[in-house]
């Protein structure tokens, strides 16, 4: 084992220990995520409401067949527009309540690295800062993730033609066993670029997952915020990688323990109400903590005082 690996596996370390005393210290870091979590599930029922109501209001009573069929039919283009319009307003809500306390996290995150306590006019001031630039950021690194579409996308085609029946993609001749294995053979180029996507998706989230840390901690634009995570990661691979996988493997030990009872009655709405609150009081605010300690202690500067 070479110094440098020491040395970053003793940061590791440091960062892990003190990132977990200062959320120790400071647990009201959870309340912007209790509060975005929160705010959009209200959005999400007000929207949902809206959309019931005007339907009732949009068929009436009354009115020969041929009008009502008439009015159920531009009720129908209507409805439809009428959910797209809401899918994009809430897409658009959400991204902003999440930019928002995102940057409220962060914030008090540093809050608490720096001085030892954090406040909500710390999360209400950083929010406010910071949120359009990471709504920006997001949108971005959103356009890149979907980018990998490219992936899958003849696969999607080339197995939707399978799945409506074409004789020339299925041969049946052999019997049932034999369509199959035909069936999978030719869906198998689709199931590899999904994967591939997943890879690519999870590649992106890694290499850009201090972006946000980034806008906050050095005020800057979304551009400049994602041009700038992307060399620190480049200069930090260890490190980042380290921190974010032990994130994820407590993300994915909570889902493995709520997947193993969710047949149980009555036991598994339990687990899952657990599962979402332990998420967002200790797993979502602890993580942030040690991603905002990383990028202090080795890009911004040296810490001379632990709290």
């Amino acid at each position: 084992m070479t110094s440098d690996s020491i040395d970053s596996a003793d940061d590791i370390g440091s960062i892990l220990s003190h990132g977990f005393r200062v959320w120790k210290n400071n647990t009201n870091i959870c309340i912007p995520y209790v509060l975005g979590a929160g705010s959009i599930f209200a959005f999400a029922l007000l929207l949902l409401y809206l959309m019931l109501y005007t339907s009732v209001e949009e068929v009436t009573p009354g009115g020969s067949p041929l009008s009502l069929n008439s009015h159920i039919g531009v009720s129908t283009g209507m409805m439809g527009m009428l959910l797209l319009t809401a899918a994009v307003i809430l897409l658009i809500i959400i991204l902003l309540i999440g930019s928002f306390f995102i940057g409220s996290a962060v914030g008090m995150a540093r809050a608490a690295i720096d001085r030892g306590n954090a406040t909500i006019m710390d999360m209400v001031d950083n929010g406010r800062h910071s949120v359009v630039n990471i709504f920006l950021a997001d949108i971005a690194i959103g356009l890149v993730v979907r980018l990998g579409v490219v992936f899958i996308l003849p696969e999607y085609v080339a197995v939707t033609s399978l799945l409506e029946g074409e004789p020339s993609m299925i041969n049946i001749s052999g019997g049932g066993a034999f369509a199959l294995v035909d069936i999978m053979l030719n869906t198998m180029p689709f199931v590899l670029g999904l994967l591939t996507w997943l890879i690519y998706i999870a590649v992106i989230s890694l290499i850009l997952v201090m972006t946000n840390y980034v806008i906050v901690l050095d005020d800057v634009g979304p551009l400049d915020g994602i041009r700038r995570a992307f060399y620190f990661f480049m200069s930090n691979k260890a490190e980042v990688t380290i921190v974010w996988l032990i994130i994820i493997s407590l993300y994915a030990a909570l889902y493995v323990m709520t997947a193993l009872f969710a047949y149980i009655p009555y036991i598994a709405p339990v687990l899952f109400a657990l599962n979402f609150a332990t998420s967002i009081i200790i797993i979502e605010p602890l993580g942030t903590v040690w991603l905002t300690d990383l990028y202090l202690s080795k890009n911004v500067r040296k810490l001379s005082r632990r709290v």
